[in-house]
């Protein structure tokens, strides 16, 4: 009867601990996400604002997150996270590198667009930190390749994989928006391009344009 009793302890201070738990994901994921909303709109919110906008108690709030920084970076790690894990970069079993690449390079700069803030946001705190950034892209880029790198030639693939990187960030908008001062189709007529011009010289023996 002790032991049987002493498992419905353990089993209900489990069940508790694991409420617990879940309630407290729930308060960190709606402040996360007024947070990011705040920052979509331009805003740059301390703490408190965050709270109120989430309607969470300051109090709840500052126990969570004593610093705006930390939450504003947390927040836009979590929303970037979020993107990455619903981008589909299959590509069409068959089709040429060509189109492998220019599907892979557009589905992603079309995430970067609909999250532009949040990314300008990571590119400066990243920046800041000296965090190092990019290592997904270069592995889409690889896996888009595939068995193609082989009649490129190493040297012509490792090529293409780095130039490609360049298409593949929020660097790619704020250079063809902020410097060159083109609208989003024309980003994406400008992106389409070069992933072409760039697999059409990879292709050839020594990699010339």
């Amino acid at each position: 009867m002790m032991r049987l009793r002493s498992h419905k302890r353990s089993a209900l201070m489990s069940q508790a601990g694991g409420s617990r738990s879940m309630q407290k994901a729930r308060t960190r994921g709606v402040l996360l996400a007024a947070a990011r909303e705040m920052l979509a709109s331009g805003g740059t919110p301390n703490v408190a604002e965050v709270a109120d906008r989430a309607g969470i108690s300051r109090a709840t709030a500052y126990r969570y997150y004593s610093s705006p920084d930390v939450m504003m970076h947390e927040a836009v790690l979590d929303g970037i996270m979020a993107e990455l894990d619903t981008l589909n970069l299959e590509t069409a079993e068959g089709a040429a590198v060509a189109v492998r690449l220019e599907t892979v390079v557009d589905r992603v700069i079309e995430m970067v667009l609909r999250n532009e803030a949040l990314f300008r946001t990571y590119l400066r705190s990243a920046l800041a930190d000296g965090e190092s950034r990019g290592a997904r892209r270069t592995r889409w880029i690889g896996k888009a390749i595939g068995d193609d790198a082989r009649r490129m030639g190493e040297k012509n693939a490792r090529r293409l994989t780095a130039a490609l990187s360049l298409l593949t960030g929020i660097e790619t908008i704020i250079v063809l928006k902020d410097v060159c001062r083109l609208d989003e189709p024309h980003i994406k007529e400008v992106v389409r391009w070069t992933v072409k011009a760039l697999v059409e010289a990879s292709l050839k023996p020594d990699g010339s344009a």
